[in-house]
């Protein structure tokens, strides 16, 4: 049991692991805002993307029907998320880091304003 236990891959911390990446790695220090948009926007809909579209949908509407059109919501996103990782690592090759995160910036900015004019036009 002793040997099992000591072949046993020790997690790895999270924190240090993060820290070490940014401190060796410079080329990503300008990736920290529109990282950090990211969380902020992937927490906004994880929360509240349910409520927001049990909202939008007709008073009368199942509840299943409303489960169904969150998941198909949530799987678009999924895959617009993986689709935009591989294209801004593509991107990041022939384009600088910095353009790249511009890029991603503007078109947070961009989201965040074209939700506004929903809510306020709905």
């Amino acid at each position: 049991m002793e040997r099992e236990a000591k072949n046993e891959i020790a997690p790895v911390k999270l924190i240090p692991a993060v820290i070490k990446v940014f401190k060796y790695y410079s080329k990503m220090k300008p990736l920290l805002s529109p990282i950090g948009l990211v969380g902020i926007a992937i927490a906004f809909y994880a929360s509240s993307l349910h409520k927001i579209l049990e909202l939008a949908l007709p008073a009368d509407a199942d509840k299943s029907y409303i489960n169904l059109r969150t998941g198909f919501m949530f799987l678009a996103l999924g895959v617009g998320e993986i689709t935009g990782g591989y294209s801004s690592g593509g991107l990041s090759d022939k384009l600088s880091i910095q353009k790249v995160g511009s890029i991603a910036l503007c078109s947070f900015y961009l989201a965040v304003i074209l939700s506004q004019l929903a809510i306020a036009f709905h």
